[in-house]
This record gives structure tokens, sequence and C-alpha cells, in this order.
């Protein structure tokens, strides 16, 4: 898992061996990295950054833990203490925009969650509740969501407020197994890591989906997909 704000890329590896030391970040667009030290060996799915409504900046991170970490230091430390609204409720990432927190999960009756403050959360059915969703991210003035619900294609929703949500027109792969989501400021562009399209984009992101087929050789590449984080630096 990859993210940035405010002018730092935080990273996260998955724990092997007892190790805690997986979390890192860089200052200077990534070209040296610091390791994090971490109070447990929780994973972190994904991260996003974000002034709360009690005007605290935070890092907010999906964890394995089904719960919702945060960091009010810029990255340093990390806890879930006083998160609350998330039972049941299993993360897999979060993103910020227009003043609020959104993440979105793959067990439980609800699949999509909000907060103004990435602490306090109210959890929402979302517009498919079968659908696994495995990224989020807001631009163009809405959340915009991918999961996979094979057999069919309802696998891309959307929300201007992050707690009411539409399904998205024009997708037709119904293998397909979308992982990440991004808003590069003119289009939204979403990758698979199973199907035969791997890539699609839009530019409303609730629809007019354009799909494009890659050809893999000996799965070479399937690994970026499936780990389906896209991160857009501001430019």
């Amino acid at each position: 898992a990859v993210g940035y704000g405010n002018g730092t890329f935080i990273a996260f590896g998955t724990p092997s061996g007892g190790e805690t030391r997986n979390l890192i970040r860089s200052e200077d667009d990534g070209l040296t990295w610091t390791a994090v030290p971490t109070t447990d060996s929780v994973g972190f799915y994904g991260f996003a950054y974000g002034r709360g409504s009690d005007s605290v900046d935070r890092w907010l991170a999906a964890s394995s833990a089904g719960t919702i970490y945060y960091s009010e230091d810029i990255g340093l430390t990390w806890t879930n203490s006083g998160v609350t609204g998330l039972a049941g409720f299993t993360p897999t990432k979060v993103t910020y925009g227009n003043g609020k927190f959104v993440a979105v999960g793959t067990t439980g009756a609800n699949k999509a969650a909000y907060s103004t403050d990435g602490k306090n959360w109210t959890q929402v059915v979302g517009a498919n509740a079968r659908a696994n969703w495995y990224g989020v991210t807001y631009g163009n003035g809405r959340f915009v969501a991918v999961g996979a619900d094979y057999p069919t294609s309802d696998t891309v929703m959307w929300s201007v407020d992050g707690a009411n949500w539409t399904l998205a027109t024009g997708i037709s792969d119904i293998d397909a197994l979308w992982k990440g989501v991004t808003y590069t400021g003119t289009r939204f562009i979403a990758v698979s890591a199973a199907g035969a399209t791997r890539t699609m984009w839009s530019t409303t992101g609730n629809d007019e989906y354009e799909s494009q087929t890659l050809t893999l050789a000996d799965n070479q590449d399937l690994d970026k997909f499936e780990a389906g984080d896209l991160v857009q630096q501001d430019s």
C-alpha cells in the first residue's frame, strides 16, 4: 500500500516473521525512505490524508485489524484509539475529499463508511452489498469505488457525499477484479487483477468507461495489478 499527502509518501509492506518495521515514509519525492516503528504487526491496505472537522490533519490507514488506524504527526506514530462506528466492517481502502474520509470494504452488511474527522464513522450499504470493494478515490466532485461481483459487472459505484451511492454504467467485463482506482485531474483510472480488461478510464467517474485489454506475457506483470495501488502526486 502507498499513499501521498502534504508532501509525504507513506508505504507499507506485508509483515513477515514478526517484523514490525514495514512502514516507511519519504519527504523528498520518494528518493529516500525512512522506516517507521509500529506498535503491532497489523497490515495497512491503503492510506489517505486530510483535515478533519476538528481541524486536525490526519493520515488514515485501512488495516488488517478490521479497523482504521490514524496518525496525527505526519505518519510517525499510529493508533486506532478512539475509532468508533466500524463494528462488523472490514475496510480495504480509504480516501479523503470534500471534507470527508470515505472507506470501502469486503465483509459485513455494509460496504462503505464515511467520517468527517477520521475517527467517528457511519456505515452505509453502498450501491451493491454483494460486491467486494477494493479501491476508492476522490476527484471531480465525487467519490468513486471499484471492486468485484462475479458474474455481474456491477463493480463501480460513485457518490458525491460518501453516504449515498449509485452504480456506474459502461462496465462490461464480468470477470474483472478491480483492485485500485485514482484520479489524475482529468480522468479516473482503474486497474484489475483478473479478466480480459485490465485497465479502464472515465472522465466523469459515473459513466462512459473506456476499457483496454492488456497482453501479459507469462503472467510476469500480474503482481503489479494484484497490489492495486495507484497514486497521483500533486503536480
